[in-house]
């Protein structure tokens, strides 16, 4: 099993990306992850999308152009990194 998310996948550069962040919900968390989408110049692509009915979990989509196989290997660990993020897809 690969441990890489794009797996044997061949993409064809540049590539227009569309990353879904789930994350716990709470102002806390969307500090982080906001916080997260500056350092990589995303923070304008940053838009919440649904809340779980209970409450707990909130989601954030990101929307933009892929150069490399590399920068999105690089934004996917960078977002899995940040406190309060449960999964990238």
């Amino acid at each position: 099993m690969s441990l890489d998310p794009f797996g044997d996948t061949e993409i064809e550069f540049p590539v227009d990306v569309h990353i879904r962040l789930v994350c716990e919900a709470g102002e806390t968390v969307f500090r982080r992850v906001h916080e997260a989408a500056v350092a990589v110049e995303l923070a304008d692509k940053l838009q919440p999308t649904n809340q779980s009915s209970s409450g707990n979990y909130q989601s954030y989509q990101l929307s933009f152009t892929a150069d490399s196989l590399e920068q999105l290997q690089s934004l996917d660990q960078h977002f899995r990194s940040v406190d309060g993020v449960k999964m990238v897809l």
